[in-house]
């Protein structure tokens, strides 16, 4: 029996599910929407508790979500969208890797059905969204240390033209491109909640993991319990800032040439193997077929692993 043939129930949950999500976006929501707007200007109060509302209730996947709440990931996992700027609910997060790895599973199980190479795809199917996730952190964290000093710039200005630290907050929020906006915004909202303005501050904290973002809550809260000149602190430290970034792009025309090195080193063993493949298939086979040629692939691929690790930390600096 052909593997692809177990997968067909699982494509068929998949496809129901997708035609919900199409029919409730393009249908449901906005009845719903219209309904709750209809209640409020006939002047009965809304049911905050009612899950089908929009807002925190309205989940795709209420099982999942109760799952995740019940062992503990639905936090960390909002915390790692919230850190990569995806305004997605964990629930959602874990559907769409579902997704993704049920589309890989029948590919490879139309195209090569065979075991490994099912296995294969469910495990790129979970891989590649996380490492994606990694990307987008990583991305959204220098956009926002790139614009951390000129924000702290535009506070200090406010500061020293009489407005308070949350009025300059709110200057960066509304006048800064995102994502350092969206962040000032967020500790916003939460302090017209009732936060504390430290406990929203370190929070934001929390959120993007920035070393200087840490530095400047540390030194606003330092500030507001034994008192000075929070414009000069924030100047001085948005001048601490800027030549920190100097020296990281000196440093990186530095390793310019050992990053490259490496990059080739790594890469060049995979692109010969495409090569001779393309040339003489037979060359290549052996170490395909043969159970030997397996295990000196997996020693290749580990000793390139070690390798690439040697190199990444051999190009780590300290300053």
């Amino acid at each position: 029996m052909p593997y692809y043939i177990l997968f067909i129930p699982i494509a068929f949950v998949a496809a129901a599910y997708l035609f919900y999500v199409l029919i409730d976006a393009l249908w449901l929501k906005p009845l719903r929407i219209r309904r709750r707007l209809e209640s409020v200007a006939a002047g009965s109060k809304p049911d905050v508790t009612d899950d089908r509302t929009p807002g925190d209730g309205d989940d795709k996947l209420p099982t999942v979500a109760r799952l995740l709440s019940s062992q503990g990931f639905a936090d960390k996992l909002l915390m790692m969208l919230q850190r990569a700027g995806l305004k997605l609910r964990p629930s959602e997060f874990i559907g769409y890797i579902a997704g993704v790895s049920i589309v890989l599973v029948l590919l490879v199980s139309v195209i090569y059905p065979s075991f490994w190479a099912i296995l294969t795809a469910m495990a790129l199917g979970v891989f590649v969204p996380v490492v994606y996730i990694r990307v987008l952190q990583a991305r959204r964290l220098a956009a926002f240390d790139r614009q951390l000093p000129d924000a702290l710039t535009m506070i200090s200005s406010a500061i020293r033209s009489g407005y308070s630290f949350l009025r300059a907050m709110q200057m960066v929020a509304e006048e800064m491109p995102v994502p350092i906006s969206e962040e000032f915004q967020r500790a916003l909202n939460e302090i017209n909640v009732g936060l504390p303005l430290d406990a929203a501050l370190n929070r934001m904290v929390v959120r993007v993991q920035s070393y200087d973002l840490e530095l400047v809550v540390t030194a606003v809260l330092v500030q507001q319990q034994i008192g000075g000149n929070l414009a000069e602190v924030l100047e001085n430290i948005s001048s601490t800032i800027r030549d920190r970034v100097r020296v990281e792009g000196e440093l990186a025309a530095l390793t310019a040439e050992g990053r490259l090195s490496g990059l080739i080193l790594v890469i060049m063993p995979f692109v010969m193997a495409a090569i001779i493949w393309s040339l003489n298939p037979d060359y290549l086979r052996i170490l395909i077929i043969e159970p030997w040629g397996k295990w000196l692939i997996i020693g290749g691929l580990t000793l390139q692993g070690i390798g690439a690790l040697i190199i990444k930390r051999m190009l780590i600096l300290d300053y």
